[in-house]
């Protein structure tokens, strides 16, 4: 699958909104609460705000990055797990196109384009 420049503007979260890290499969902020501005270099803008992670943080992805080796996704070969992502990746693919293909009243695009004059 490739990207165009049009694909990337349109994921870039720029938006100013607050994010949450990923730990152990569950999006949170900081245990300590805190939290920090993240801006563009170019510009100055803010970006967003983001969790000021601390040790304890660290310790908490650290048992679940250590959990997660340690569970099945290790006992794979490296060509299965390439085989079972590019499924997904297929899967993700059909999905993307079907929400393409819906317009914004939930009909399909095409039977409304060949309805139309």
């Amino acid at each position: 699958m490739t990207l165009s420049a049009r694909d990337l503007t349109l994921r870039v979260p720029i938006d100013g909104r607050h994010r949450k890290m990923l730990i152990d499969g569950k999006w949170c902020d900081a245990s300590s609460g805190r939290s920090f501005e993240t801006r563009n270099p170019a510009t100055g803008a803010v970006i967003g705000t983001v969790p000021q992670a601390d040790a304890a943080d660290v310790e908490l992805a650290v048992a679940a990055a250590r959990r997660a080796f340690e569970g099945p996704w290790s006992k794979f070969k490296p060509y299965e797990r390439q085989l079972l992502l590019l499924k997904i990746a297929d899967v993700v693919d059909v999905v993307e196109g079907a929400f393409r293909d819906v317009g914004r009243d939930g009909k399909l695009r095409q039977a409304a384009a060949a309805r139309s004059p």
